[in-house]
């Protein structure tokens, strides 16, 4: 094939490589787009779910499998209490009938207190009580005195806050479960949950009671959120959206410090990784093959709690989590059930089973995310701003090699750098369409961008006379794509006209064959930044 024979070869390694990425890494992100009159009216018909569903002594249909039409028992006083508080929640945002029946959830909660000394925990006597359950019913009071003014159970609310610090261990981990035979927490027992909501829970006390000793203990265990994962070995890394709430608390007094800042860019990374994983998914087809289908209403819900309380905290400090709450009340609406039956509508189902605490976390998604609805914008982006220093590079090292490109023996090395430049400049005016109409977005854009660069380096690098071709075209054509979605179709010529400059006074020695293992390993380190940035972009 003469000189044209190794840019051929780049053009089908590049294409196969690209075609893979697409296949298995960047699908289409699918995040329908919500009012927010559609997402109170999804909230609305969520509580009324939950009011239809309300036993006589005050519980709630547990699961239902709609398929087979069949209640199928269990309970949990963790989730009980955790409705509460998005029933709470709703009676603050004036939802018809959510006060009356969290009321009468309370009195459930009310006659299944275990006392102990000066205490109170929401639990069963002469079992082991878990610190849960306590824990979100002292958000779910809270709650409940913002909403209606009504401060009947603040000493219940002091009664249970004592029953958490007692559970408090030096470290500010919480204990997880109180022995009632031992008459004491039980060392050594945690819950990836229990330590988040209790933290919530001290947090607000502090601030419902802010002439009380609350503030150090929410302060103890706050701290020891962001070192959690280490202490307790947890792995992979914990998504934990009561931490986000605890944090979205202590600021509101400017109690957060630089650990609590810290674990929430953690956690946006982690909710904005989960968030795309699901928007690729929720929808079936191959993305639902590939990923193993959707997530319950809880755990989509739970993203967007996370996701809009550290907005609430952070703000423009962690830019693009507003874009992922839209994204996931937009998927919530969507995948809400319509239906006659009254254990149907108003639900979410996954695999036509649906758990109370699908509608809890879905009603304080949609709530929390009434801000970030009102305000529109986009449903997928590209979070937070990309490393700047990669782009350049990667710009430099392509049109430094540009002159390679076979050209008329008259042009020369010019034609090359025109080339790339115009080339580079073209292809990064066509990424946002490009993008658009592949439903992707420009974080996963980045993340592939660093994969197929990734490929084309490393093929560089073990060829036993290596050239640049395939590095160069595929560099060309994922940086164009990805920096033109990310900076601008300005900021990529603008650097890639920059290295044409340079390049034209460097010696003729740089354009040799020899240099490319160099370039092949600086472009893969580059590859594996954009690879991570574009992972944790939210």
């Amino acid at each position: 094939m003469g000189r044209w024979g190794g840019w051929v070869r780049a053009v089908v390694v590049v294409a196969v490589v690209a075609g893979g990425v697409r296949l298995f890494v960047a699908l289409p992100e699918r995040c329908p787009e919500a009012t927010p009159t559609e997402a109170r009216d999804a909230v609305t018909r969520a509580a009324g779910w939950l009011e239809a569903n309300q036993r006589p002594n005050g519980a709630w249909l547990y699961r239902y499998d709609r398929d087979a039409g069949a209640d199928l028992g269990g309970y949990n006083l963790v989730r009980h209490a955790g409705v509460l508080v998005a029933l709470y929640q709703s009676a603050g945002a004036g939802i018809p009938g959510t006060r009356t029946t969290g009321d009468r959830g309370v009195d459930f909660a009310q006659q299944r207190l275990v006392r102990h000394d000066d205490w109170a925990a929401f639990g069963e006597d002469g079992a082991v009580v878990s610190a849960g359950p306590s824990a979100l019913l002292v958000s779910a009071l809270v709650e409940r005195r913002s909403a209606t003014g009504d401060d009947e159970h603040d000493e219940l609310l002091r009664e249970l806050g004592r029953f958490l610090v007692g559970q408090m261990e030096p470290s500010g981990a919480v204990a997880a479960y109180w022995d009632p035979d031992a008459r004491a927490p039980i060392p050594g027992e945690y819950s990836i949950f229990y330590t988040g909501e209790t933290a919530w829970a001290l947090a607000r006390l502090a601030n419902v009671f802010p002439d009380e000793e609350w503030g150090e203990a929410a302060r103890a265990v706050a701290d020891y959120l962001p070192e959690r994962d280490t202490a307790e070995a947890l792995f992979p890394p914990t998504s934990d959206h009561w931490a986000a709430y605890t944090y979205a608390e202590l600021a509101s007094t400017g109690s957060a410090g630089e650990a609590q800042h810290d674990d929430a860019e953690r956690l946006a990374d982690v909710f904005g990784v989960e968030v795309r994983v699901e928007s690729q998914r929720w929808a079936g087809g191959w993305g639902g093959f590939l990923y193993g289908g959707p997530a319950s209403g809880a755990g989509l819900g739970t993203l967007g709690e996370g996701s809009a309380a550290l907005v609430r905290f952070a703000g423009d400090e962690l830019p693009g989590l507003d874009v992922r709450v839209r994204c996931v009340a937009g998927i919530l609406v969507a995948r809400q059930a319509r239906a006659s039956d009254a254990a149907v509508d108003g639900a979410w189902f996954t695999g036509g089973v649906t758990q109370m605490d699908d509608q809890q976390h879905a009603m304080s998604a949609l709530l929390a995310a009434q801000p970030s609805l009102a305000a529109g914008g986009a449903t997928t982006g590209g979070g937070a701003d990309p490393h700047g220093l990669p782009w350049l590079l990667v710009a430099f090292l392509v049109v430094a090699n540009a002159a390679r490109i076979p050209a008329p023996r008259s042009a020369g090395p010019v034609f090359g750098i025109a080339a790339a430049v115009v080339g580079a400049t073209a292809v990064a005016a066509l990424a946002m369409p490009f993008l658009d109409v592949l439903d992707v977005s420009p974080a996963t854009a980045r993340f592939a961008a660093g994969l197929v660069i990734g490929v084309a380096a490393v093929m560089t690098l073990v060829q036993p006379r290596p050239t640049i071709d395939g590095l160069l075209l595929s560099a060309i054509l994922m940086l164009a794509v990805s920096a033109g979605a990310d900076d601008g179709v300005w900021r990529v010529g603008v650097a890639a006209a920059v290295a044409a400059v340079v390049v034209v006074a460097l010696p003729a020695a740089w354009r040799r064959p020899v240099v490319a293992r160099p370039i092949a390993a600086v472009a893969a380190l580059v590859a594996i930044d954009l690879a991570v940035d574009g992972v944790l972009g939210i």
